[in-house]
C-alpha cells in the first residue's frame, strides 16, 4: 500500500471517546486568534474564496477554468490534507432588510421606499433564491506545535490564494470568530443574528466558546440525527461512475436547503503512485500471463483474454500514462454531504431528491449507517474526516468535481438590478465599488432597457437622503446653479438642432451624433472647455484653493449664455417649420 496514504491514515486515526455533553460532539480541542484549530495532533486553516462564472462560461472559457483549477489541485502538498466545502445557508431576513433595504425618512418618499422595498422582499423570500452559497479551503496538518503549522499555513496558504486569483476567484482567510460563525450558523440554523462571540472575554470569564456555537440537542440514529428542532441525514457518494460531468456538484448543491457538501483530498507524491501504479500493473500482467498459460497447456491457442482482465490492463496503463506524461497526479478523495429538513418527511424527501441527481449521473449517494456523528464532522468545514470511503482519482477526475457555478454580485448599500440567470439570486451592485462604475443596458425592442435606467435613477433618488444622514451634508440647493449652467445650455441646444435637422433630412441625425465626439476629442479653448470636459479638470487648480465653490471663467459664461440662445432660437426655427421629406 502507499506509504503516505498509510501514514495519513495512521495519524487520523483517533481514540473513541463517548461524548457526555452536546459540547464534547464538537471536536475542537484548541483555538488560536488567528483562525487555526487543533484536534489532537492535527491543525487546521480555513479560506473561504469567491464563486466564478464557470456555468455561463463558453466552452473555451470553460477548458481554461478547468485547466487551472487542475493547477490548484496540483499544487496541494502531499503531507497534508484538503477539504473543499460548499456551505448553502438560508438567508437571513433580518440581516437583508438591514442592509438592503430602504431605511424611512419620514418625508414624501416613504410611500415610494415601502413599495421599493416589497418588490425587493418578494424577490428574495421566493424559494428559488433565498438560499445564499460560501465556498471554504480548509487545510489540515499534523505537526508537533502550533508554530510549526503556522509555518506550513504560511506557505501553503500563498500558493492556493496565488492558484485561485489565476481562477479570477478572491479568497480570505477566516480567523477564529468567523469560523466558529460558520459552525453557529449551521448547528443554530435561523439564529444566525445572536451570534456574539469575545473570545477574550470568555477567557476572562472562563467560558467555553462551545457554547456559544454548540446546538441545544444532538442526538444520533441510525441512518439521521436530530439537531434542536431541525433533522439532519449525512450522505456520501457511494459509486462513481465511469464518465462524471462537471454540472453534478452544482446540481447537489442547487437544493433549496441548508446542506453543506465537502470533498476531502489526500495528495499522493508522484514518485510513489508511479511505483503502485508499476506493482499493479506488474500484477495484471502476470495474472494474464498465467491465464494464457493454462489456456497453452490445454491447447487452446486462440483463446481471447477476459474482457475484466483487459479492462484492468488497459484502466491501470491509462493511470500510469497519466502520471508519467501528462502532469496528473494521484489523489485520494471522499465525497461526503449532510442537509437539514424541519420535518423527518421532508428530510426523507430530500434525499430521494438528492439520490435521483446522482443516479442520473451513474454515481450512487448513501447514507451513512450508524456513522452519522462521523460524517457531521467529516462534511463540516474542520479539516478531519472520519470516513474511509476513499476513491482512487487522478487530479483531471477529481476536478470534474467542478465547486464553481457562478459569481454573485451583492454590495452593501446596492442598487438592486435584476436576478443572477443561474442562482436566481438578486443582483445588487454599487458602481462605486467596482473598478470603473460606468455602464450601458442592452437589450432588444420591448426587454425593458428604458424601465431598467428608470428604476435605477428611482433607487438612486430613493437612496440619495442616506447621504445626508451619514455625513450630515443637506446643502442640495447649492448644485442647482451649477447643473442649470452647466446642463441647461447644451441639452436645449441639442433639442432645437436634432429637431431641426430631423425634419431636413432623418440621416442627418446620426451625422449630428459624432458631433461629441469630435468635440472630446479637439484640443479646445478655455472657454469652451465645458464641451470636453477640460475646462472641469484644469479650471479648479487655477484657483489656488483646497474646495473651491462653483465658478465659470466670464468667457465661459458667455459661451454657455450664446449656447442657450441659439437653441432657444432653432427650437422656434424648428417648431414653425414643416418636414420637407416624404413619410
Amino acid at each position: 500500500m502507499i506509504k503516505t496514504l498509510l501514514t495519513t491514515l495512521k495519524q487520523d486515526k483517533e481514540t473513541f471517546e463517548v461524548p457526555r455533553s452536546v459540547q464534547d460532539a464538537i471536536p475542537i480541542r484548541r483555538l488560536w486568534p488567528d483562525g487555526i484549530f487543533q484536534f489532537g495532533s492535527k491543525f487546521s486553516k480555513t479560506l473561504r474564496f469567491s464563486d466564478i462564472n464557470y456555468a455561463i462560461a463558453s466552452k473555451e472559457d470553460k477548458t481554461a477554468m478547468f485547466l487551472d483549477y487542475s493547477e490548484l489541485l496540483n499544487t496541494l502538498d502531499a503531507g497534508s490534507t484538503t477539504k473543499i466545502t460548499i456551505n448553502n445557508k438560508r438567508v437571513n431576513r433580518e440581516n437583508f432588510e438591514r442592509e438592503i433595504l430602504l431605511p424611512r425618512r419620514d418625508d414624501a418618499l416613504d410611500g415610494y421606499r415601502a413599495e421599493y422595498n416589497a418588490m425587493l422582499m418578494d424577490k428574495v423570500t421566493d424559494s428559488s433564491n433565498s438560499v445564499a452559497q460560501e465556498r471554504y479551503i480548509t487545510l489540515s496538518v499534523h505537526r508537533k506545535s502550533v508554530e510549526e503549522a503556522r509555518t506550513f499555513f504560511d506557505r501553503v496558504v500563498h500558493d492556493v490564494t496565488s492558484r485561485l486569483n489565476h481562477l479570477d476567484s478572491h479568497s480570505e482567510e477566516l480567523d477564529a470568530v468567523e469560523r466558529l460563525r460558520v459552525l453557529h450558523d449551521f448547528y443554530r440554523a435561523g439564529e444566525e443574528t445572536e451570534y456574539h462571540l469575545d473570545l477574550r472575554e470568555c477567557m476572562r470569564r472562563g467560558h467555553s466558546f462551545k457554547d456559544a456555537v454548540c446546538p441545544d440537542s444532538l442526538e444520533f440514529k441510525k441512518d439521521h440525527f436530530v439537531m434542536g428542532n431541525k433533522y439532519g441525514r449525512v450522505l456520501f457518494l457511494k459509486e462513481y461512475a465511469s464518465y462524471i460531468k462537471d454540472s453534478m456538484i452544482n446540481e447537489l448543491t442547487g437544493l433549496n436547503r441548508n446542506l453543506m457538501l465537502s470533498i476531502d483530498i489526500i495528495p499522493v507524491p508522484t514518485d510513489e503512485a508511479v511505483r503502485e501504479l508499476q506493482n499493479r500493473l506488474l500484477g495484471v500482467e502476470t495474472n494474464v500471463t498465467n491465464w494464457q498459460r493454462r489456456q497453452n497447456s490445454s491447447n487452446n491457442f486462440s483463446a481471447i483474454v477476459p474482457y475484466d482482465l483487459e479492462q484492468q490492463r488497459k484502466e491501470t496503463r491509462e493511470m500510469l500514462d497519466d502520471l508519467t506524461t501528462r502532469d496528473q497526479r494521484m489523489l485520494f478523495a471522499v465525497v461526503t454531504l449532510v442537509h437539514l429538513a424541519d420535518s423527518k418527511k421532508e428530510l426523507d424527501s430530500d434525499t430521494e431528491a438528492l439520490q435521483s441527481i446522482a443516479r442520473k449521473h451513474l454515481c450512487q449517494l448513501a447514507p451513512l449507517s450508524w456513522q452519522q456523528a462521523d460524517g457531521l464532522v467529516t462534511a463540516l468545514p474542520l479539516g478531519l474526516r472520519r470516513i474511509s470511503a476513499l476513491r482512487t482519482l487522478t487530479t483531471e477526475a477529481l476536478a470534474v468535481l467542478m465547486p464553481f457555478k457562478a459569481q454573485e454580485i451583492r454590495h452593501q448599500g446596492g442598487v438592486y438590478y435584476g436576478q443572477n440567470v443561474i442562482s436566481r439570486n438578486l443582483i445588487l451592485a454599487n458602481r462605486k465599488e467596482l473598478l470603473n462604475g460606468n455602464g450601458f443596458v442592452l437589450g432588444v425592442s420591448g426587454s425593458g432597457k428604458s424601465f431598467t435606467a428608470k428604476r435605477e435613477l428611482a433607487a438612486l433618488a430613493l437612496a440619495a437622503l442616506l447621504y445626508a444622514r451619514l455625513f450630515g451634508w443637506t446643502d442640495w440647493g447649492s448644485l442647482a446653479l451649477p447643473a442649470l449652467v452647466i446642463l441647461a445650455p447644451p441639452l436645449v441646444f441639442a433639442l432645437g438642432s436634432g429637431w431641426l435637422l430631423g425634419r431636413l433630412r432623418p440621416w442627418l441625425l446620426y451625422v449630428w451624433m459624432l458631433l461629441p465626439f469630435a468635440l472630446a476629442a479637439l484640443p479646445l479653448p478655455e472657454a469652451l472647455g465645458l464641451w470636453n470636459g477640460g475646462l472641469c479638470t484644469s479650471y479648479p487648480l487655477t484657483l489656488g484653493m483646497l474646495d473651491p465653490a462653483f465658478s465659470l471663467p466670464a468667457a465661459a459664461w458667455a459661451v454657455q449664455g450664446l449656447l442657450l440662445a441659439a437653441g432657444v432660437l432653432l427650437l422656434l426655427v424648428a417648431g414653425k417649420g414643416k418636414k420637407v421629406y416624404n413619410q
